[in-house]
């Protein structure tokens, strides 16, 4: 039996455990009975406040609902009123999807579930075969983020480079098209985008010699309208930044959280991970299309624009936190802006309109400011890139010590943003590393790419595992308040129009609500497995509801080393979604 079938073969037990469901009140149907419309264009563009139709709810990537029910004042009596344990023990990273009373929620292994999001009542699963080898070119656990809704169906990507709709009352299958090679190390963990009757869909595989894509399939028949890559081939601009044998064809710069649209501009925005192999000495150059922000066309996936964070990065500095498109007043201007974290410990806002000429690192930088110390290098220049600091550099064969490490500072943990008080909500940990670049190797299928020895460290003088949330002052990206964790922090975030952040921790699995402008815990909740997911709100009949999927794993338990062998041996593993209401 392939690991696959055993893992998947406690799930059917699973859907027992609807432990603690409430069914809806007499004479309130639960989904299965309820009409589904399906989600529009207009939908997507301007969802209803009841519904969470899509990764971070809204295309600016925002993460944040205009329900305000559940207040400052009532939160203290948010009480669980179901939960549904999934059956799975690899890490659980989806958003949950809402729409029409049906909610859907991805666990490890590509299983999807259908639910009544009432009452927790069981609709649809399906789960998918998943070859071995497959799952041999996995970085960061067997995970998937999510999916989003359109027409009458649910779309999402799989670990072995498939993107499949379903239905979205019945989890019947509707599509199934493979967009890419596993063999070439991809796969898909993030959730999709949809725009102009296309799912986008980015990929992984930076540890595994991939080289970095954004997809789009029509919505209707799931052919394949357009790829773009990201690193520049012979003859498009920037391949000149790709020094040595033909390096550009393995190169990394992958797709592999989600991006933002930009309806005004019809552009895309989405963020590219870290070059390949780790040990840059082997590519020379720059390496434009990776750790970068990119703007493809809405219609022909036409690289636009780009701004690379890190040229030739050394130390795994994806840039890979969810992007959001922010408007800001700097000298008494309005800029159109994309507000980013990042995994080197920097806030950044750059320009999203007003390109300068070319394709190439073409974004204008507004600024950068550090939401941690940062040792790796000296600062940022006027342009917004890095001041190397030759002591940092890991490749000269000793060890070096960086903060933030590769795993951050911020990393795919979903940030929110509010616009009424003009912050944003950023999730980090205070980590640091030593690290050196390994002896060269050549490429090889289903092998990690890497080359590169490290070790975690919870930053000096910080107490326990270093986690926080941050809120940030968008006009200037400098800190407004910190709530500091005993725990590492590996959830996302949402803000709500009643003044409350919700988030949670890892090792104490602990879920909070904070006051969005002290950042003063309103509200906790100990949870059966830590949280590595982002929670939602959405609202039924009138009433409110916060959906959080918990689920110990993910890249925690895998990269982190020494900080995982001292914080983490017992925290509990098990996916499983919980939804909250006021108590009546």
């Amino acid at each position: 039996m392939s690991t696959t079938k055993r893992a998947l073969g406690v799930v059917a037990s699973a859907l027992l455990l609807l432990t603690i469901a409430s069914a809806p009140a007499f004479g309130q149907a639960d989904a299965s009975d309820r009409p589904f419309r399906p989600v529009t264009a207009e939908m997507l563009s301007r969802p209803p406040a009841s519904d969470w139709l899509q990764y971070r709810r809204t295309y600016d990537g925002q993460g944040f609902s205009p329900l305000a029910k559940v207040t400052k004042a009532n939160v203290g009596n948010l009480a669980p009123i179901w939960e549904f344990a999934t059956g799975l023990t690899k890490g659980h990273e989806v958003v949950p999807i809402v729409h029409d009373g049906v909610l859907v929620i991805s666990a490890s292994y590509n299983v999807f579930f259908g639910l009544d999001a009432r009452s927790g009542k069981f609709l649809w699963k399906y789960e998918r075969e998943l070859p071995d080898k497959a799952l041999a070119v996995v970085c960061c656990d067997v995970v998937n983020r999510g999916g989003v809704f359109y027409g009458d169906n649910v779309y999402f990507g799989t670990i072995d480079a498939h993107v499949v709709a379903l239905n979205a009352k019945t989890g019947k299958i509707v599509w199934d098209t493979k967009v890419a090679d596993y063999s070439d190390g991809i796969g898909i963990t993030g959730a999709p985008l949809v725009v102009k009757g296309n799912i986008i869909t980015g990929m992984t595989g930076g540890e595994f010699g991939a080289r970095g894509r954004l997809i789009a399939l029509n919505a209707e028949s799931g052919k394949i309208v357009w790829t773009t890559y990201t690193i520049p081939g012979p003859g498009e601009p920037g391949n000149d930044t790709w020094g040595g044998d033909e390096t550009w064809k393995r190169g990394g710069g992958t797709t592999w959280t989600t991006g933002v649209y930009d309806e005004k501009q019809n552009l895309i925005f989405w963020p590219t991970g870290n070059p390949g192999p780790w040990n840059g000495s082997v590519r020379p150059g720059k390496n434009i299309g990776t750790s970068s922000i990119i703007a493809f066309d809405g219609d022909t996936g036409a690289i636009k624009a780009q701004f690379q964070f890190v040229p030739h990065d050394l130390w795994d500095y994806d840039n890979i936190a969810q992007p959001m498109l922010i408007d800001i007043t700097k000298g008494g201007k309005k800029l159109e802006g994309l507000f980013e974290t990042h995994k080197d410990g920097y806030s950044y806002m750059v320009e999203r309109t007003n390109f300068g000429s070319g394709t190439v690192d073409n974004m204008n930088f507004i600024y950068g400011e550090p939401f941690m110390p940062v040792t790796v290098w000296k600062g940022l220049d006027a342009t917004g890139h890095p001041i190397y600091d030759a002591a940092k550099d890991p490749t000269k064969g000793e060890l070096v010590d960086v903060c933030p490490s590769f795993l951050g500072g911020s990393n795919y943990m979903v940030p929110s943003y509010d616009a009424s008080r003009k912050t944003a909500f950023i999730t980090a940990n205070l980590w640091c590393e030593t690290i050196k670049a390994l002896p060269p190797e050549p490429w090889k299928p289903y092998a990690a790419y890497v080359q590169a020895e490290f070790h975690m460290h919870v930053m000096p003088g910080v107490e326990g595992a270093g986690g926080v949330v941050k809120a940030i002052d968008v006009n200037t990206g400098k800190t407004r308040w910190t709530h500091s964790m005993p725990d590492a922090n590996w959830g996302g975030l949402l803000s709500t129009a009643g003044g409350l952040v919700f988030g949670g921790g890892t090792d104490t699995r602990e879920l909070f609500a904070l006051d969005a402008d002290t950042g003063r815990v309103l509200w906790k909740y100990r949870a059966s497995s830590g949280l590595a997911a982002a929670p939602i709100t959405y609202e039924i009949d009138g009433q409110q509801y916060v959906c959080y999927v918990v689920g110990f794993g993910g890249a925690i338990p895998i990269w982190s080393g020494e900080i995982k062998d001292k914080y983490y041996q017992n925290t509990p593993q098990g996916g499983a979604a919980i939804v909250f209401a006021l108590k009546k």
